[in-house]
């Protein structure tokens, strides 16, 4: 019905009617608008772009990090104890003649994934160990959400990563008395 209405304006009798002008004139004006805009939105578009792949290998010399919170250092310490328990209770600190032991749990932001980091001491096979442990991590994450029910609105997913600081420490200090016993000693 409008359809008709607006054609009854375009499609005038009299060619040389006001209306039948303005009309078309308008009609003009709203496509030749319609098609800058378009342009000048692809253009932005482009630039967007440009200007992305441009800085998206800029590295700033100073980086703005969010500092731990509150809330995820007493999220991250209530894991840190419950999995130590669910650990000892599953056996899982005490493996082939070796020993399991949770050194850190760092936490995301949002609380919904957690990290927990395992040191090995004289286990033969740390990644098997290590897949032993992940193969278990739905019945540790079960286990956990039943001690934390009333603490946590959600508990986070728990990754396993190996932590090697303490070899990281002993290569540092075998390093340190190589280069202490190849430096002559100056006598006094």
């Amino acid at each position: 019905m409008y359809l008709t209405f607006a054609w009854r304006y375009f499609k005038a009798k009299k060619s040389t009617n006001a209306i039948n002008i303005i009309s078309w004139v308008t009609l003009l004006v709203i496509a030749f608008s319609t098609m800058c805009q378009v342009l000048v939105l692809s253009v932005f578009n482009g630039f967007e772009d440009l200007v992305r792949s441009l800085y998206s290998n800029f590295y700033t010399d100073v980086r703005v990090i969010p500092s731990k919170g509150k809330r995820q250092k007493q999220v991250a310490g209530v894991i840190l104890h419950e999995l130590n328990d669910i650990f000892l209770r599953m056996g899982l600190n005490m493996q082939d003649g070796g020993m399991v032991s949770i050194s850190s749990v760092k936490i995301t932001p949002d609380l919904f994934e957690a990290r927990v980091y395992l040191s090995f001491f004289q286990i033969k096979d740390n990644d098997a160990m290590l897949t032993k442990i992940q193969d278990k991590s739905k019945e540790i994450r079960g286990d956990l959400g039943n001690r934390v029910r009333h603490q946590l609105r959600s508990i986070p997913q728990i990754t396993f990563y190996i932590d090697d600081t303490l070899d990281y420490v002993f290569r540092m200090e075998e390093l340190l008395n190589k280069i202490k016993k190849e430096t002559p000693q100056k006598e006094e």
